[in-house]
């Protein structure tokens, strides 16, 4: 989505060391979250400062992107707790299973920069 944004920088920077690139743009001038880039940006998130997606030919938004504002928290919501984990301590991760899955949060694995595929 980010590609056709009116909004979108040319600016990106590539970080060897976690093999992953950073995307700037209006609304987020310090690096677009993770989470909005896997989620969309139609409606407002988090340090957006007000600016959403815009075509950059001014058309509207993609059909293949249309979808309502509950779908497209629902997914950010899920990319940025995916993102929260990754960056958590071991213990931090094991406290915040146990909190929410109680004795089976054994059965829950931390996520992995390295086994995680786009």
């Amino acid at each position: 989505m980010c590609i056709v944004c009116k909004h979108e920088s040319p600016q990106t920077k590539f970080d060897e060391a976690e093999a992953r690139t950073t995307y700037y743009c209006k609304a987020y001038p310090d690096g677009i979250p993770e989470a909005v880039r896997e989620a969309g940006h139609i409606y407002p998130k988090p340090g957006d400062h007000g600016i959403q997606f815009e075509a950059s030919d001014g058309g509207g938004v993609p059909e293949r992107w249309q979808q309502s504002q509950a779908e497209e928290d629902k997914t950010y919501n899920w990319y940025a707790n995916y993102y929260a984990e990754l960056d958590m301590t071991d213990e931090e991760f094991t406290a915040k299973m146990k909190r929410e899955h109680g004795k089976n949060w054994h059965m829950y694995k931390k996520p992995s920069r390295d086994t995680f595929i786009d």
